[in-house]
């Protein structure tokens, strides 16, 4: 097998360039994948961390937003505020990343969720 060039590259990319960071998100994915309000606490509480060793990132927002995503469906009479919330993590990503596919799936299921399937 021959690996070229930009598949070399791609293949050396880190979406989360610390180790310290990479850690939190790895946590934070394992608590908001618990689809509870404490998972979703503790996973922003991770996030949060994550987002203080490397400044924005499109991964991390991303994951913010899917914890806050998952807060909504768990929150009795936090979705709406949740889901803005979760949102405006998705376009944060965005900024970053402008193709990144964990926000754009997250920006689906919010619209998803408002019924707004246009």
């Amino acid at each position: 097998m021959t690996i070229s060039p930009e598949e070399d590259e791609a293949l050396s990319e880190r979406p989360i360039p610390d180790v310290q960071a990479w850690e939190c998100y790895v946590r934070a994915r394992g608590e908001y994948s618990r689809f509870s309000g404490e998972g979703a606490e503790q996973a922003l509480r991770h996030l949060e961390n994550g987002l203080a060793f490397v400044g924005p990132n499109a991964l991390l927002h991303a994951a913010v937003g899917w914890a806050q995503f998952n807060y909504a469906g768990a929150v009795i009479g936090a979705h709406e505020e949740y889901l803005d919330k979760a949102e405006e993590s998705a376009r944060k990503a965005l900024e970053t990343v402008p193709d990144s596919p964990r926000a754009l799936g997250l920006l689906g299921v919010i619209l998803f969720d408002r019924f707004r399937t246009e």
